[in-house]
């Protein structure tokens, strides 16, 4: 096992392709996001229809926008409001490799939760791909958040009841140049795998 990581399942997208309508949550602006088959090796890559598609955004934390109570993106030109209820959508159904494309800044807000997008993406079908996907093996502690709240993964203690499988993507390197303008530049995508934890402290 070579730096934590070992060869996991093999990488997944969706069968064909499915869209969703909603209203944007800050905006109210009535939006539409479809969902596309891509190669394997791919990952999740956002663009902006309205924007003529010119800057094709990686969904890694590499091109993430400081923002409160929602996750934001950005490359070039391109920006996308509330990308949480898609990711874990996506990451739950383990998709890795898809094409969203979106008419406007923010994603559509729906009932407030990942539903509506994990049932789009549940009727639209996956297909097995002939590549493995790494995971990444959680060997530290590892924290974020701040004095007002935060979120903590650690390995589980010996003999502790084994925590289920949790899929957490995200990216341990920046892409080549920090580039956003091709489909052809791919990032490496893991997920925690073994015995862990997770604590949240959130005040009341």
């Amino acid at each position: 096992m070579e730096g934590g990581v070992i060869p996991s399942r093999n990488e997944h997208t969706i069968a064909t392709s499915c869209d969703i309508q909603g209203r944007g949550y800050w905006s109210g602006q009535m939006v539409t996001v479809a969902i596309h088959p891509a190669p394997m090796g791919t990952g999740v890559r956002l663009v902006r229809s309205d924007l003529g598609g010119n800057d094709v955004c990686p969904a890694n934390v590499d091109f993430r926008a400081d923002a409160s109570l929602r996750t934001n993106l950005e490359c070039g030109t391109a920006k996308f409001q509330m990308v949480e209820h898609l990711m874990a959508a996506l990451s739950g159904l383990e998709i890795d490799n898809c094409l969203v494309e979106i008419d406007a800044e923010e994603l559509p807000a729906l009932d407030g939760s990942s539903q509506g997008f994990v049932q789009k993406l549940r009727s639209a079908g996956l297909i097995v791909q002939a590549r493995q996907r790494e995971r990444l093996v959680i060997q530290d502690r590892y924290r974020i958040g701040s004095p007002a709240g935060w979120i903590e993964a650690s390995l589980a203690k010996r003999g502790e009841k084994e925590s289920p499988l949790v899929s957490l993507p995200f990216s341990i390197a920046p892409l080549p140049q920090a580039t956003c303008s091709s489909l052809e530049t791919s990032s490496r995508r893991f997920a925690m795998m073994n015995s862990w934890r997770v604590g949240v402290f959130l005040p009341m």
